[in-house]
């Protein structure tokens, strides 16, 4: 989605955004929690995982460089 989007694009949502850095193994939400934010990855990756039902770590979704994740958790009313 944005990867591909010339600098100004990417300079604009500076302007209208909090820029975070997150490290390896940071939990940015739990599972049915409350959304608050959408986030765009500007570079590097992001693995969203869930426990299965045996204790196992289940890949979600795996944003890279570019994509934008959990936009639908700030719409949804609880």
């Amino acid at each position: 989605f944005i990867g591909d989007s010339s600098a100004w694009l990417l300079d604009e949502l500076r302007t209208l955004c909090r820029l975070e850095t997150v490290k390896k193994r940071d939990i940015l939400f739990l599972e049915g929690e409350q959304g608050e934010w959408m986030y765009f990855v500007l570079e590097g990756f992001i693995k969203l995982s869930k426990l299965g039902s045996k204790g196992n770590e289940i890949t979600v979704f795996l944003a890279q460089q570019g994509d934008v994740f959990a936009e639908i958790l700030a719409h949804l009313d609880y």
